[in-house]
């Protein structure tokens, strides 16, 4: 966030009436639109790279699961085959699985956190530039009170002579400040409106890893428990109930035996 001072329209020039209060209103809403870009920009790639860490937090996770689905189920007799194979197949398919965790980490990294860091480089130039324009205003202002002070005094011929130098200087410091008050007037909106062109392709290739990311992850899981996208859907809420009914029966079981049966 930019830490520059407060703007000198509000005290002094108001009250020396030298610029209008609207040429510093506009600037101010042009600069409040770049320090809220700069905020978004800099969440944006702080939430990406939060997101690619929480992404190794779920690969580990499912890596601790499926192994201790393994050792839970090492015991197993021919009878439960079917179960031993599928294990073996999740297994075997989870190197293939993080393979794609890490092309979805890549292009997170290259293709939106680099190049949305990158940009946010451009900021501290501009509110450089933007602090330039506040020391040509003090130095307009200060030239500005000095010129008053000088026709308070006796019009005589030294006081009208310094009276003159001191307008042509007014002149010359608060050309320089409107020079380059109108530059960040005409590139502020300029670079606040290049902010979509800039992050739509990150954007979107985030979008499109996402999306074949979890198209792989899904085919993952298809490999262990095949069956099609119709059949699954149509399914989905008949196989949770059963499940539901499956595990509340074993843990009816389960409690009525001695060893866990309540005092």
């Amino acid at each position: 966030m930019n830490t520059r001072p407060m703007s000198l329209f509000t005290s002094t020039s108001n009250n020396l009436g030298i610029l209008p209060r609207s040429l510093n209103n506009e600037f101010d809403k042009e600069e409040k639109k770049i320090q809220n870009f700069e905020t978004s920009n800099k969440k944006f790639y702080k939430d990406i790279k939060s997101y690619c860490e929480k992404l190794d937090e779920l690969v580990k996770a499912e890596a601790k699961i499926i192994n201790n689905i393994s050792n839970l189920s090492s015991d197993l007799t021919d009878s439960n085959q079917e179960l031993v194979e599928k294990i073996q197949k999740l297994k075997e398919n989870f190197s293939e699985h993080t393979n794609s965790v890490d092309q979805l980490k890549q292009t997170c990294q290259s293709q939106v956190y680099e190049p949305l860091k990158n940009f946010c480089t451009i900021f501290p130039q501009v509110y450089q530039s933007i602090k330039r324009r506040d020391q040509y205003l003090k130095e307009y202002i200060k030239q500005q009170e000095k010129l008053d002070k000088l026709q308070d005094k006796d019009h005589t011929g030294p006081n009208l002579f310094k009276l003159n130098e001191q307008a042509k200087l007014v002149e010359q410091t608060k050309q320089q400040f409107l020079k380059e008050h109108n530059s960040l007037m005409k590139e502020l909106p300029n670079l606040y409106s290049s902010r979509i062109d800039y992050v739509k392709p990150c954007v979107n290739s985030l979008i499109k890893s996402q999306a074949n990311f979890y198209d792989e992850y899904a085919k993952f899981y298809e490999t262990i428990l095949p069956s099609s996208q119709l059949s699954y859907v149509n399914s989905l809420d008949t196989d949770i109930a059963n499940l539901s009914e499956d595990i509340q029966k074993c843990l009816s079981d389960v409690k009525s035996l001695s060893i866990v049966a309540s005092d």
